[in-house]
């Protein structure tokens, strides 16, 4: 039986107005990844229905969308391969498979793709790098080494973001800021620690600290949400760093032995913030949600709205805030 990946390509949607002035502005159809075994396709889909309303085109193993071409977005990129090492483009308007790029790491989902001739991605881990790909000519431009682990990638507004943190452990962490070119720029961030750590090797057991990274909407700031302690503003024209204390009811803590966050910066200048933490209480390893926090930026205050939630994401400018989570 297939079954349709949650992730629908909502940047692809083709919208249709409505008859009635009064009622919204619905698209018709989305593009989304359908999912048979480990095998994926991309195929034009009802939107209310879900069901395939087109030819499919074949992307391979484990698929995800990466992102559109600029302009009308005729073309999408996805990163296909079980490790994620390589991007298959395909024309979306005749529904027509391209050329497939291999790549020398595993990328990040995360890109800019400025002009035509141009898409900048990253990989992480041990091997983190900035990749330049040319679209056009389906060829690796590019490969530029960076110094640390690279994690926490976000893109949004013609900039590229995510945390440098230490090779081996966990220490002071770094912004990284990329722009469509793939220039790339690092800031030092006092207040923030991240990376990973093996505290136990007979076990291998680590502990983790992987703050929440999240771009303002318009692409002015950036900021930077640990588990504890101040958020981190980052004007990523300038690259100028301050810190906010910010007002919280007094809360439970917990024998934390790690923490990894998710967040989405609102139209609503409101930082919806949610994670992970990994619990040190002599049992087996095992973790328990973070929550779903809200944070507003300019009254400098947080409040905890709902003990659920692992993961959040965002469907766009007035678009619902989707949180992921288990109870």
């Amino acid at each position: 039986m297939r079954q349709v990946a949650t992730l629908i390509v909502a940047a692809a949607v083709v919208a249709v107005p409505q008859a009635a002035a009064k009622e919204p502005l619905v698209p018709r159809s989305v593009f989304g990844i359908v999912w048979h075994n480990r095998q994926t396709s991309v195929a034009e889909l009802d939107a209310r229905t879900l069901a395939p309303i087109s030819k499919s085109v074949t992307l391979g193993k484990a698929a995800g969308f990466l992102g559109r071409s600029p302009g009308l977005g005729k073309r999408a990129a996805f990163t296909v391969g079980e490790s994620g090492d390589a991007i298959r483009f395909v024309n979306l308007a005749k529904m027509r498979p391209e050329h497939r790029v291999q790549l020398p790491c595993s990328i990040s989902r995360a890109m800019l793709w400025g002009t035509a001739n141009r898409l900048v991605t990253t990989c992480g881990g041990s091997a983190s790098s900035i990749l330049v790909i040319d679209p056009v000519k389906h060829r690796l431009v590019t490969r530029k080494a960076l110094s640390g682990t690279l994690s926490q990638v976000q893109a949004q507004d013609g900039w590229l973001v995510g945390l440098l943190a230490p090779l081996d452990g966990i220490g002071q962490a770094r912004l990284l800021v990329l722009d469509d070119s793939g220039f790339a720029r690092t800031v030092a961030l006092p207040a923030v620690r991240a990376g990973a750590q093996l505290v136990d090797q007979q076990t291998y057991r680590m502990q983790l600290e992987w703050p929440a990274v999240a771009v303002e909407p318009g692409g002015r700031r950036a900021a930077v949400i640990p588990a504890t302690g101040p958020l981190t503003i980052i004007d990523l024209g300038t690259l100028h760093v301050f810190t906010q204390t910010l007002r919280t009811p007094a809360a439970v803590r917990k024998n934390v032995s790690g923490a990894q966050r998710t967040a989405v910066w609102t139209w609503s200048s409101t930082i919806a913030v949610s994670g992970t933490d990994w619990v040190a209480d002599g049992q087996s390893d095992h973790s328990t949600p973070a929550g779903l926090t809200l944070i507003d930026t300019v009254s400098r205050t947080s409040r905890r709205v709902s003990p659920l939630g692992v993961w959040v994401a965002s469907c766009g400018p007035g678009g619902a805030l989707v949180v992921a989570g288990c109870g």
